[in-house]
């Protein structure tokens, strides 16, 4: 029990993740509920956290 809620710890819940071989996004509730965090259409347990839409990279001056 107490490595389910270690795992819901490091997920963040805000946040998309998205698969590494097949790209199915998921988002962080979705893999906090899941005993194992594996993508739910290859099995795959390798995910990338996405960045949300409008962040932009400045130039330092």
């Amino acid at each position: 029990m107490s490595d389910e809620k270690e795992n819901a710890k490091q997920i963040f819940p805000g946040a998309m993740y998205e698969c590494v071989r097949c790209g199915t996004r998921v988002t962080g509730e979705e893999l906090a509920k899941l005993p194992e965090p594996t993508c739910a259409n290859c099995g795959y347990r390798a995910f990338r956290k996405v960045r949300r839409p409008g962040i932009k990279n400045l130039k330092g001056q």
